[in-house]
């Protein structure tokens, strides 16, 4: 970045539009709406097969829903404090992530950074998970339908169909936040090693 830059961004001027990058969804009530919806959807179908899977279906539909609210809380106030930007502005970051787009301006850099950083961490581990889930759920089906339960069986197959067409489509993702943290890294190097060094 050369003096021009410095002198730009030290005036309070940015090459990121954050009012254009905002969308309503970006919200955190519409995520928490979207997963309150889904997962009010499989209980519903956990119904169809009787009160007592619905009963089991509802609980199970309820304690995972507060559990990803409560972890999307914890990982959105964690960024917020380590990128110092409000929700509204991560959400323009994250938006220009998922183009490959590096901003100019140091805070969104920065931000970005500890997005990318964050994103990995949380798939660390995840490649051999994806396909493990995927034969899980297999073997759970093949054991509903020769037990009977054609239904449930059919309904997991279909599960596992969804859950294997993910795997392409997270690798995809994980080669982006590669490529965007090998850019970045350079320049946030030093953070990186005192982050290490600190813990």
């Amino acid at each position: 970045m050369n003096s021009d830059d410095r002198q730009q961004y030290a005036c309070g001027e940015s090459d990121v539009d954050w009012e254009a990058e905002w969308r309503w969804h970006d919200a955190p009530w519409a995520g928490n709406a979207a997963i309150l919806l889904g997962l009010g959807a499989v209980s519903g179908v956990a119904w169809l097969f009787g009160p007592r899977i619905g009963v089991w279906g509802s609980v199970v539909a309820v304690v995972t829903a507060s559990l990803l609210i409560l972890f999307n809380s914890m990982a959105l106030k964690r960024l917020q404090r380590e990128t110092g930007l409000g929700h509204r502005r991560l959400a323009a970051v994250l938006r220009l992530s998922r183009r490959e787009a590096i901003p100019a301006d140091p805070v969104a850099r920065r931000a970005m950074f500890c997005l990318v950083r964050f994103q990995n961490s949380k798939r660390a581990g995840g490649r051999w998970m994806r396909p493990a889930s995927v034969v899980l759920v297999l073997l759970v089906a093949a054991l509903q339908l020769l037990s009977g339960n054609v239904l449930y069986g059919v309904s997991l197959v279909f599960a596992a169909g969804y859950l294997a067409s993910r795997i392409s489509v997270v690798s995809r993702l994980q080669a982006r936040l590669n490529r965007l943290e090998a850019r970045l890294a350079p320049e946030f190097a030093a953070e990186t090693a005192t982050d290490r060094t600190d813990r």
